[in-house]
């Protein structure tokens, strides 16, 4: 007879040994299968989670939606900031339709597995504010909010809010892009990103769509890589101090910073640490004899491509995107006196 004590297994997989401890209700998934050769899907929030199960919820149910049978085999995605983690499980009992939605319960059947870092570079952006309508059941008329994208990408964006968001919120609205006809969007929020921050991805947009919005973050990026100044002549620069900070402000790690080129709103750098946007750095900012002080800036974006990214993995330089949230405004007066020199210096 087996010890009563054994670790238990879910189809074959020991699940006491799966690194499921980040999976957190509230976080946005969705869950695909395959029924009749088709493939079918779910989006919805994840509520209860356990050790070897956990419970998807559709906000959203129809006549026309799939159920998944008992015992179907299917992947929970589960997109975060840093990429897209897929989970092998399976349907274990039959989904409990409620008035406001639908209850999944599913069996962990697999270690998760990153599918990719990110499928979209983001790109600063300037757009005009968007009144966006947040898709909550039971609150048809609920006031619009008024969202401030920060940066964009084909899969999703990083934003402002007028109201507090929270993981699993759902909002509808029509995203501007400067000469085309704007693209009506469905977010779902991912995380909160700090000082009003929050980060969402895209869901049910044509393929057309997220190539218009590709096409246009694409063309932004040329235009913010030409108008990206050098750093100032004559200034010498030197590894400089790096702190990561968790929402609090407290100092999580440090590491080395590599500046490569300044601007009046933030810097472009290299670091040795893997960073994500909204990731908050305190930097020593040292200019030699010159000048030396602090600031906070916001990670933006990763400047790495896939192959560029590899290799900076091996060399311990990735390079990033990021713009000032806290500094004292006579240093940026500062460093907007050196760009307007160099502006006016002619290049050796």
């Amino acid at each position: 007879m087996k010890s009563a004590n054994r670790r238990q297994e879910v189809r074959g997989v020991n699940v006491s040994g799966l690194n499921l401890s980040w999976i957190k209700p509230g976080m946005a998934a969705r869950l695909v299968w395959q029924e009749d050769g088709e493939g079918r899907s779910l989006e919805g929030v994840l509520g209860d989670c356990f050790t070897d199960r956990l419970v998807l919820w559709v906000p959203e149910v129809s006549a026309e939606t799939s159920l998944p049978p008992v015992r179907a085999s299917a992947t929970l995605r589960i997109p975060l900031d840093h990429g897209l983690y897929v989970v092998p499980s399976a349907v274990a009992t039959t989904p409990v339709v409620y008035s406001l939605g639908m209850a999944v319960t599913l069996t962990l059947a697999g270690e998760p597995e990153r599918w990719q870092r990110r499928q979209f570079r983001r790109v600063r952006v300037t757009l005009p504010p968007i009144a966006a309508q947040r898709l909550t059941p039971g609150e048809p008329g609920a006031a619009p909010l008024q969202l401030e994208v920060v940066n964009l990408s084909g899969g999703g964006m990083l934003f402002r809010s007028s109201a507090p968001l929270a993981p699993g919120d759902r909002l509808r609205f029509a995203l501007p892009l400067e000469g085309q006809e704007p693209v009506a969007v469905t977010l779902t929020v991912i995380a909160e990103a700090g000082e009003g921050h929050y980060r969402g991805y895209f869901s049910g947009l044509s393929e057309a769509d997220v190539q218009r919005i590709v096409r246009y973050v694409f063309a932004r990026e040329i235009e913010e890589r030409k108008r990206l100044p050098r750093l100032a002549v004559g200034i010498p620069v030197h590894a400089m101090a790096a702190h990561l900070l968790d929402l609090d402000g407290h100092r999580l790690r440090s590491f080395p910073l590599f500046l490569t080129a300044i601007r009046d709103d933030g810097l472009h750098f290299a670091a040795p640490e893997q960073l994500y946007p909204g990731d908050r750095l305190e930097v020593e900012l040292d200019f030699g004899e010159h000048h030396q002080f602090r600031a906070i800036i916001t990670v933006l974006a990763s400047l790495d491509d896939p192959l560029t990214a590899a290799l900076g993995h091996r060399t311990g330089r990735l390079h990033y995107r990021g713009r000032f949230t806290v500094i004292d405004e006579r240093e940026q007066r500062w460093i907007q006196e050196r760009l307007a020199l160099q502006a006016r210096t002619p290049a050796s």
